[in-house]
């Protein structure tokens, strides 16, 4: 314990003391906190939109903006959502229940102070989470062999696909697709050409980022123009009733209650904010002596959700950085970024790149304090962009969308794809389909074909003998509890929760 609160003291440290990362962890939640304001976008379109400047970047301090970003838009998520009533991202959906009323009483300023307070708490409590649990998970992980690791990341799709509440099948076939994606190009042990139709652009496969700008940056464009609303939207004043501190004292419990729930969900794979937040409010609304208050505008009501939200960013980062699986969509990006520069997240990372490592959990860290600090007294500035009109918003984030994608390998082809992808997104938001869960494919597709390719090759051939270990039926036997769970229990909670709600 002693050694591993040492590595992360030195992680902060490293941030603190060198001035262009401070500036890169500024720059980042800065960014983060702008984008995820923005109706429809979120953490996921930031980082799209500004993986291939981070690609120009060292690998840490890339990495530090990132993760800031990630931050940020989870800060800037409830502003939308107090103000407008329209949540930055799904994460924020149950901001707007008491959030918005709050703002329509005149008491906008006191609903963001608090939720910023909340963010804080949670993402500070999730931080002290993934310092005691990463490095131990890892230890225990690096004794997989492929085998235990097919069967992991089986498992991991499995619950991804009953987690995000779209429904087994519907998300089953989103991972499928993002499977099949993975495929295309040359297969590297026999040197065929795979799923390319002939086009010469696609033998060296499709580019996990190009799929990324392409799927969150111009599909959720091209979805928030297709479903605005014609009529002018009043965004309520940001100003009026500050937070006192009887609001942030009163609501401590409702936060920290959020902080471990959102922690918790933010570690199952592919469940992300969004299921935090959810559980955060619905649990608070049990609790309360006055269940029947909730949606009129109760502090509480802004707390729990907002505490949930950002304490998910660091449980989502425990699977990510401990196993190399992604705990959420935006930590799939994450991973794929490790990925390109040749590093290995997954049970060795802490071996081979513990330095890097705990410099990510570092920055997180202070990109919580900074984004506290910006976000507190700074809030009614940033919901003046929301008064720009959203096609002049939409406009610059679709060009920014298209020069990152030429300007990720100067090709015209990228540019293309990258516009297919957005009608591809566009559609698959339309039929319900989520799009993390096809980037949660595309970045596991390469490790679920060659474990399985290594395990098979080490039983001799033989699927039965490969899977007849402990931890692999253990890891499977999970997988399949958890389809029948979702199919026969599953919708039925959901329906539940969602009245509650």
């Amino acid at each position: 314990m002693t050694e591993t609160l040492g590595l992360f003291w030195g992680g902060l440290m490293d941030v603190i003391t060198d001035p262009i990362a401070l500036l890169y962890v500024a720059g980042g939640v800065l960014a983060g906190t702008i984008v995820g304001m923005i109706p429809g976008l979120g953490p996921s379109t930031a980082i799209a939109l500004l993986l291939p400047l981070a690609m120009t970047l060292d690998p840490s301090n890339a990495l530090i903006m990132m993760v800031a970003i990630y931050l940020g838009a989870e800060y800037g998520g409830r502003i939308s959502s107090i103000l407008l009533n329209m949540p930055g991202d799904a994460g924020a959906i149950m901001t707007t229940l008491d959030g918005y009323p709050m703002a329509r009483r005149g008491e906008g300023a006191r609903a963001l102070q608090i939720s910023a307070t909340a963010s804080f708490v949670g993402s500070l409590l999730s931080i002290v989470g993934l310092v005691l649990l990463v490095a131990p998970l890892s230890r225990l992980a690096i004794s997989f062999g492929p085998a235990e690791y097919f069967a992991v990341v089986i498992m991991a799709l499995v619950l991804t696909s009953t987690l995000v509440g779209a429904g087994i099948v519907k998300s089953l076939l989103a991972v499928v697709f993002g499977l099949m994606l993975a495929t295309v190009g040359i297969d590297s042990q026999t040197g065929n050409s795979r799923f390319t139709f002939g086009i010469q652009g696609l033998l060296s496969g499709i580019d996990v980022v190009i799929v990324i700008i392409g799927l969150f940056g111009i599909g959720e464009i091209i979805h928030a123009v297709a479903c605005s609303r014609s009529e002018k939207i009043r965004m309520l004043s940001a100003r009026g009733q500050k937070a006192s501190a009887k609001d942030l004292v009163g609501t401590l419990g409702t936060m920290l209650r959020g902080s471990l729930l959102g922690f918790i969900s933010g570690v199952l794979p592919g469940s992300g904010t969004t299921l935090g937040a959810f559980l955060g409010y619905s649990v608070e609304k049990r609790l309360s002596k006055k269940p029947q208050d909730f949606g009129t505008g109760l502090p509480r009501g802004v707390a729990a959700p907002e505490a949930a939200n950002n304490a998910a960013v660091g449980g989502a980062l425990v699977p990510t950085l401990a196993l190399g699986i992604p705990g959420s969509g935006v930590t799939a990006v994450l991973l794929a970024y490790l990925m390109m520069y040749g590093l290995d997240p997954g049970p060795t990372f802490f071996q081979s790149q513990s330095d890097l490592a705990w410099l990510i959990i570092g920055s997180l860290a202070i990109s919580a304090v900074i984004g506290f600090i910006l976000n507190y007294p700074l809030a009614p500035v940033f919901s003046s962009i929301l008064n720009i009109p959203s096609h002049y918003l939409y406009a610059f984030i679709l060009l920014v969308a298209m020069v990152s994608a030429y300007g990720f390998h100067g090709s015209i082809f990228d540019a293309f794809l990258v516009v297919i992808f957005g009608i591809i997104g566009f559609f698959l938001r339309m039929v319900g389909l989520s799009s993390a869960l096809v980037v949660i494919g595309i970045v596991l597709g390469e490790m679920l074909e060659g474990t399985l390719r290594q395990a098979i090759l080490l039983s001799k051939g033989s699927v039965v003998d490969m899977l007849v270990h402990p931890l692999p039926m253990t890891f499977l036997g999970i997988a399949v509890v958890a389809m029948i769970f979702d199919t026969v229990v599953g919708r039925r909670i959901r329906r539940r929760l969602a009245e509650e709600a």
